[in-house]
């Protein structure tokens, strides 16, 4: 199942409640959950699991029920450099970096994502 949570970029529930989760089982789906950016309601009702770890659970999907906007705006500094910053909706700059124009977006996107601390996916 942790595998599939890591794989998963479409569902948003997942119903573990008669599946006998083990503890060790909790775990790996509690680490799969640091990929997972779409799940914002797992059930594991049924199952013998620590309230510890189930609020782990809950804090972890509770991340993926945020909604976060910013604008990017880039800025020619050069013939070889961009200037890139993001700012959120109340107009704070959340990120800034400098990029050369030959570098590849996804790399860019990538050091964005990472800056924000955001899923490089979305």
């Amino acid at each position: 199942i942790a595998e599939a949570v890591v794989a998963n970029d479409w569902l948003t529930s997942l119903d573990l409640s008669m599946n006998s989760v083990s503890l060790h089982g909790v775990d790996q789906l509690l680490v799969a959950l640091d990929h997972n950016t779409t799940l914002t309601e797992i059930n594991l009702r049924n199952n013998v699991v620590p309230s510890a770890r189930l609020l782990a659970v809950e804090e972890k999907i509770s991340r993926n029920r945020l909604v976060r906007v910013f604008t990017v705006w880039c800025e020619h500094l050069d013939q070889d450099t961009l200037s890139i910053s993001c700012v959120n909706l109340n107009g704070e700059t959340k990120a800034a970096l400098e990029v050369s124009t030959s570098e590849a977006f996804a790399t860019t996107h990538a050091h964005i994502a990472a800056l924000l601390e955001v899923d490089d996916a979305t």
